[in-house]
């Protein structure tokens, strides 16, 4: 019952500290790139650049190297034409990519959204190039929830950094 109450609560009070500096930095992406709204590009940009968390994790445990990600989802991203003096904020398709993520927390019986959350989000996204991108290096729905659980239930490295 408490659980279930959990989804409605507003989404401030379900994020980690790490899942809110990923935000923070998209919108700090989306205003170096001078875009008026954080995109879903973003939050992949933010969470590969941030270099820590769960989904940082998984995606290591997937043997894939998220700087080399960043580096290719960098080199493929454009800019926008706006000034960087706005304050972006969440597209439609950023906003339904958090409560996607919501969703997903939800079905693995946690009461908070966490990096890897908003990275199975981003997968599960329908129409949208960040899925497109992550599925050309093998990562599916399927594939990073199968890890994500694994993940969470391994003691964590040595040398990570939650």
């Amino acid at each position: 019952m408490f659980r279930s109450r959990a989804l409605h609560w507003p989404i401030e009070r379900l994020l980690t500290e790490k899942a809110e500096k990923v935000l923070h930095l998209a919108a700090e992406e989306a205003t170096l790139n001078h875009e008026s709204d954080v995109s879903p590009r973003h939050l992949l940009l933010a969470l590969l650049k941030d270099g820590s968390g769960v989904a940082v994790l998984c995606l290591r445990r997937l043997r894939l190297d998220p700087d080399e990600l960043l580096g290719e989802l960098t080199r493929i991203t454009s800019g926008g034409n706006l000034a960087p003096d706005r304050n972006p904020e969440l597209d439609q398709h950023s906003a339904a990519i958090i409560q996607q993520a919501r969703l997903q927390a939800h079905s693995l019986g946690h009461r908070y959204i966490g990096t890897e959350h908003l990275l199975l989000g981003l997968v599960n996204e329908t129409q949208g190039e960040n899925a497109e991108f992550l599925k050309r290096y093998g990562v599916t729905p399927s594939i990073l929830r199968d890890h994500l659980i694994r993940v969470l239930h391994e003691p964590p490295p040595s040398d990570w950094v939650r």
